[in-house]
């Protein structure tokens, strides 16, 4: 309750969340986001990929990264005692490809893909059960109230979902990705320091005003 609260604080103190200008759909751009996430309990071997398809005049761009999750945030997820972590970590991989992309993502409109309906559910809805997902809920509310962009969130298969194949952070995915002309960059991830303050993605999204 004290978080949820400390949330509502920042959310609605004056001067942080920027004016919003609403406009009629047609005049944002289009982008198509996908994220996934890979975990190996074994090693405790998390993989993060993301693919972005970003539309440019008659085409579209193709954007791509991936990266092994920080032993740091490893830590946090396994923190209550469990030992499966895909679904934080699929939530982890939405958080990523926003910081990562967010020059990319601005002003657009964007269609996200996710393939793990729990992260998905707790992205929608703004809350989870563990504690570690209610956490990212509210990184992530803070980040779409910060980030001048209309997304839609949507299921896909993993079969037809490009992102697992930057997951596997192997040379042969590198190469796949290559082949159909998508330019890697590098991941950004969370700060470490600041991960456990619900208001984190007010700093890290700073967006200046118009």
């Amino acid at each position: 309750m004290a978080r949820s609260l400390r949330f509502l604080e920042k959310l609605l103190a004056p001067g942080e969340v920027p004016v919003r200008e609403f406009r009629p759909p047609v005049d944002r751009p289009m982008c198509i986001l996908y994220t996934d996430a890979m975990w190996r309990e074994a090693s405790r071997h998390g993989g993060i990929g993301i693919c972005l398809l970003v539309k440019s005049g008659n085409g579209w761009l193709r954007l791509s990264a991936a990266g092994k999750c920080p032993e740091w945030l490893i830590k946090k997820m396994t923190a209550a005692g469990s030992t499966s972590i895909i679904n934080e970590l699929e939530f982890v991989a939405i958080l990523c490809a926003h910081l990562t992309f967010k020059s990319m993502l601005h002003g657009r409109r964007v269609l996200h893909f996710i393939d793990n309906t729990t992260a998905l559910a707790a992205a929608v809805n703004g809350t989870a059960t563990s504690e570690a997902m209610r956490l990212m809920s509210l990184h992530y509310a803070f980040l779409l109230a910060k980030a001048d962009c209309e997304c839609f969130c949507d299921w896909v298969p993993s079969g037809a979902n490009p992102s697992d194949i930057p997951s596997r952070l192997d040379e042969e995915a590198a190469a796949t990705l290559a082949q159909h002309g998508f330019q890697p960059f590098d991941m950004v991830w969370p700060e470490e320091a600041s991960w456990d303050i619900p208001a984190y993605m007010l700093e890290q999204l700073k967006v200046p005003r118009a």
